[in-house]
């Protein structure tokens, strides 16, 4: 049985048209730079729910560094932003000082 989760990387990584050079390849994920932002793609391990077997697809993206603003400022803008997101929403990753995109969705074998 092949894992639904790796597959979807190599599918994606393959949609995607990625240079080999630009990117760096690991077991359930790809990290790549696309003209000056590095993107993660990433595949949890296959989990049971109500008789599916499901993956978790993630895609990481840091949008904006070297964040000034305080991190109440910050959060209250992202949470604006965020407001009708579905699927997708903005981090602030106050360690960092640092905003990330992210976008999730679960996938089966029938999707």
């Amino acid at each position: 049985m092949s894992d639904i989760g790796k597959d979807a990387i190599k599918q994606i990584y393959a949609d995607l048209m990625i240079d080999d050079c630009w990117s760096v390849q690991e077991e359930r994920s790809f990290r790549w730079i696309g003209e000056r932002l590095e993107q993660r793609v990433s595949a949890s391990t296959p989990f049971a729910d109500d008789g599916f077997l499901l993956v978790r697809l993630v895609s990481d993206c840091r949008v904006v560094e070297s964040v000034e603003a305080s991190e109440e400022v910050v959060q209250a803008c992202l949470a604006q932003a965020n407001r009708h997101a579905f699927g997708s929403c903005y981090t602030y990753l106050a360690a960092e000082r640092a905003i990330c995109a992210t976008a999730s969705v679960f996938i089966h074998e029938q999707t």
